[in-house]
């Protein structure tokens, strides 16, 4: 299991948030009203527009520049 940029994963590939690599309070209360924060189980549906993402049954699209900011324990 590495460590990895969301933006790095494939589709289809699963992972645990790890880190929310920014200090930017917008940014990072952007990502937690979305639910994205350390310790969720994430699966990554697709990264070409838009990084979609399935959190529970929930499925949230992101800017590619904050998928680079979440970092993931990924399982392949």
């Amino acid at each position: 299991m590495g460590r990895i940029a969301l933006s790095q994963m494939r589709s289809g590939q699963r992972g645990k948030i790890v880190e929310l690599a920014t200090h930017d309070r917008t940014i990072l209360r952007k990502l937690r009203s979305l639910g994205i924060i350390p310790g969720v189980s994430v699966r990554l549906l697709r990264s070409i527009p838009d990084t979609v993402i399935e959190i529970g049954h929930t499925k949230v699209a992101l800017d590619r520049r904050y998928a680079a900011l979440i970092m993931v324990s990924s399982k392949n």
